[in-house]
């Protein structure tokens, strides 16, 4: 064993997959993780394109079937948590105002 692989332990660890193998014991279960991890990844980009479509297409949507409509109301709430976090305005109005 050289210098760097007692440095490094395994050649999986240098690759990054040890950790996988430590979980995932079985080559059919890491396959499967792995694919899983890719499917996340393929979901994330697909919600991130849809929701900037949605807010530069939100009103010429047809609202003729059940799905668009719910389309346009995630990008509707996605909207309004953007001008909360943004907004110099309180999120709430007080009851009463502070000492």
């Amino acid at each position: 064993m050289g210098r760097a692989e007692q440095h490094f332990g395994s050649k999986s660890l240098r690759l990054g997959t040890s950790r996988l193998k430590r979980i995932f014991p079985t080559t059919e279960n890491r396959s499967r993780a792995a694919v899983h991890r890719f499917s996340m990844v393929v979901h994330r980009f697909y919600v991130a394109v849809h929701r900037f479509y949605m807010a530069e297409h939100r009103f010429d949507m047809p609202y003729n079937d059940f799905d668009s409509l719910w389309h346009d109301f995630d990008g509707a709430c996605n909207h309004f948590d953007k001008l909360e976090h943004h907004s110099s305005a309180p999120a709430f109005i007080p009851l009463r105002p502070p000492p």
